[in-house]
């Protein structure tokens, strides 16, 4: 008898968007900045989300 693999869904893949423990925020920096830091990012394959996660975290770490 065959085995078949389960076929992959379609479609996005789970992201932040989806997931309770995330909320969506809204930030105003200078456009230049913003597409400056986001060519770094691709080169890193990094998220701008993620970026900015780090970031609040080692800022929260650093207030005490």
């Amino acid at each position: 008898m065959e085995t078949h693999e389960p076929l992959a869904k379609r479609g996005r893949k789970p992201a932040k968007h989806s997931n309770p423990d995330y909320v969506q925020m809204t930030v105003y920096v200078p456009r230049e900045l913003r597409n400056r830091v986001k060519a770094r990012l691709a080169e890193q394959e990094m998220e701008f989300s993620g970026l900015v996660e780090a970031m609040l975290s080692e800022w929260l770490t650093k207030q005490g």
